[in-house]
């Protein structure tokens, strides 16, 4: 008889309890793995971001040490770059003498523009 008050006594999980549980377990799921997704979008856009702004600094440099006043050229994009494009506009400003360009290096990836970068080049 004590055996049987004992086997009365132990209680199990019921239905709702194992529903409740899988529902907080669910609900910390999707958070997490919420937060995970978003965390790797600010990595790959970080590292998108800093590629570019090397890029644009090399090809800023490779401008730099040409003759004034131009034509310039763009050093060859590396493989690692392959996908990133590069352009130069040259800008003589309107208020100061001919001695001096301003360069705008931009860097686009997919048709979007990533960086943009700008210096000033004198001349003789």
């Amino acid at each position: 008889m004590r055996r049987a008050a004992l086997i009365r006594n132990e209680r199990g999980l019921t239905l709702v309890e194992v529903l409740i549980a899988m529902a907080l377990f669910g609900i910390l799921a999707v958070s997490f793995l919420s937060a995970f997704g978003t965390g790797l979008v600010v990595l790959t856009r970080t590292d998108e971001r800093q590629t570019a702004k090397n890029l644009a600094e090399s090809q800023m440099e490779h401008i730099m040490k040409q003759g004034f006043p131009g034509p310039y050229t763009l050093a060859e994009i590396p493989e690692e770059y392959a996908r990133y494009e590069v352009e130069y506009e040259v800008e003589t400003p309107p208020d100061r003498d001919a001695n001096i360009q301003k360069i705008t290096v931009i860097v686009t990836r997919g048709g979007e523009e990533v960086t943009k970068l700008e210096g000033y080049k004198m001349g003789g």
